[in-house]
Formats: C-alpha cells, structure tokens, sequence
C-alpha cells in the first residue's frame, strides 16, 4: 500500500504467563514489507529473528535481542534471492471464478541450527508456484533458494517447517482448471542437491468449488496453512493445509509426514514424492527352471514415472533387468 507503514511489537511473556501485561516495546513506521515474521525458534538464536520482503530480489533480515529488559531492534541484512513476480489468482475446477493467491508476502519463518527457513507465493511460468528460501541468519547470506511448480497446477499458501536433522517440509494448496483446490506437501532432505524438493505429493484432493467473493470482490482463499515439528520426536512433520470440500465452503486437512523408510534401499537415489528413497527387494531364484521364477519387487517409487531395473553381481556388471 504506498505510503503504509508496519510496526514491530515485543511483549514480555514472563508476566503473560502469570495473567498480567509486561514490558511492551513498539518500533513504528517501519517500511511496508506485506508481513514480518518473528521465527519460530528452536534452540538459543542469541535473539529473535524477523524476515520479511525487501524488494523483488532481496529479502529484510533483523533481529531483536536485549529481551526483556533493554530490547534492541537490528537490521542484520538484505539477502539476495532470486528475482519474483507477484503470482496470479488460481484458478480450479467447476467454475470460472479464481481462487485469490493474496501476494508474494512470506508466509511464515522458522530458525533453526543457524538457519531462517521461509516461503511465498511467486509468479512461475505464468502460473502460481512456491518458493522457498534457506538464509545463514548471522551473516543474512542466502544458502538456497528453491522453487516448487507445475506445467498446469498452481500451488499456493505455504508453510514450512525443518526438523533437528535439518530436514525440511513445506505444505500448500493446489488447484487448476481441472482439479479442485487441494492440499499438497513437498520437502527435501540434506543430501539433496541444492535448492531442490522432492516430486509434489497430492495429500487430501478438492472436492469442489468455492466460489465466496469478498466486498472487494476478491475470492478469497488461505491463511490456513501450517506445517510444524512435532515436541515429542523433533523429527515428525504435521501440515494443517486448506481445501475445498463439496457445498461451496472450506475445510483443513491434517497430514503427518516424515522420511523413514522401513524397506532395504537396494541403492541410494533422490528422495521421491514419496518422502523416501525407493527401495528394491527380490524372491524366488535367478534360475529359469523354477516355475517361480526371479521377481523383483520396487517400493515408494513415483506413479507414472518410466524405470529401468539393472541388476548383476556388482555395479560393474549390472544389466537391464526384463521380467
């Protein structure tokens, strides 16, 4: 909005916890950025970490230390990032009315082993599409910068999260002119290459239109997004995602997702979709005599996707495997 302005607040929370109101610090007329977000925060950052939008290729970094007694706000950094459009509306099934992506703010902020992870909405290929960010907080130096879309699918309203293995999931609508607004999850793992995900996994599908316009004539969808580290294992991932049921409304789907896999990992490929690496196992004999035969069972492996199978006694001498 030209000529708006945004203010930080920090709130005491010892005396909140007793039923009364602390010590509270306001920093005013803080240049619009859309949203701030304090970090979520697990293990001791040296103070709050904030993030917001800079401009279409960078990022605002501060952070508020000095809590509660003499608390200070600092500008840490603007990042680089990759440069972004403001993404479109989305469209979906069932009508022609466009489902309102609000705008590239950044949805949410977690720190975590001196990282901020963070994610938004952005323009991609004319379509709406994800991108996320990992910055080394002390430096506000960008560490990767990854973007999640489809050829058709828009997907829109993240929320991210990363668990004590460094482990990342971020959790957002999808919709398009032949699918109902749906909820969706990606993530990725350390050993990935940099600034990839893992194929987009359809979590709970739309089952409907919705079709609501506000008094400014928006068809307004989101804010119900939401992906946290569950306390008890600090490993497990929950996602809280938006969708469209039947009967022109909205609904939250809950899903737990993680990145165990149970099976032997015949090799070591690309997480999948799945959230696992896919895994091979055999029974019966190589022997053609046996009316068995040799069978090769594949787990957790993308739907739709083509595959060769090698096998040999070693790497060396693998060779396509025809059943």
């Amino acid at each position: 909005s030209s000529g708006a302005t945004m203010s930080i607040f920090a709130v005491d929370k010892g005396p909140l916890l007793s039923g009364s109101m602390g010590a509270v610090t306001a920093w005013r007329t803080i240049p619009w950025e859309k949203a701030i977000h304090p970090c979520v925060t697990y293990g001791n950052s040296g103070g709050v970490y904030l993030v917001g939008v800079a401009t279409t290729t960078r990022l605002r970094v501060r952070q508020i230390t000095g809590m509660p007694t003499s608390p200070t706000l600092t500008v840490i950094g603007t990042p680089i990032t990759p440069s972004w459009g403001l993404p479109p509306n989305a469209p979906q099934k069932g009508t022609n009315a466009t489902l309102d992506t609000l705008d590239a703010r950044l949805m949410n902020a977690v720190y975590r082993n001196g990282s901020i992870w963070t994610a938004h909405c952005v323009s991609v290929g004319g379509r709406a599409g994800i991108r996320w960010y990992e910055i080394e907080a002390p430096s506000a130096t960008t560490v990767q910068a990854g973007t999640v879309s489809d050829t058709s699918l828009h997907f829109y309203m993240p929320g991210i999260s990363v668990n004590a293995k460094d482990e990342m999931i971020v959790g957002f609508t999808g919709s398009d002119n032949n699918t109902f607004a749906g909820t969706w999850l990606t993530g990725r793992v350390p050993s990935d290459p940099i600034d990839e995900t893992g194929v987009p996994v359809l979590y709970h599908a739309g089952e409907g239109p919705y079709t609501v316009q506000t008094s400014s004539g928006s068809n307004r969808w989101g804010d119900y997004s939401l992906t946290s580290v569950d306390p008890l294992d600090d490993e497990t991932f929950w996602t809280i995602q938006e969708y469209a049921p039947v009967g022109n409304g909205w609904a939250t789907h809950i899903a737990r997702a993680d990145f165990s896999c149970t099976a032997s990992t015949y090799c070591t490929p690309k997480i999948t979709s799945k959230l696992c690496a896919p895994s091979m196992t055999w029974s019966g004999s190589p022997t053609l005599a046996l009316p068995q035969g040799f069978q090769v069972r594949c787990e957790s492996m993308d739907p739709n996707v083509s595959a060769i199978v090698f096998f040999g006694l070693s790497g060396a001498d693998a060779k396509p495997f025809q059943g």
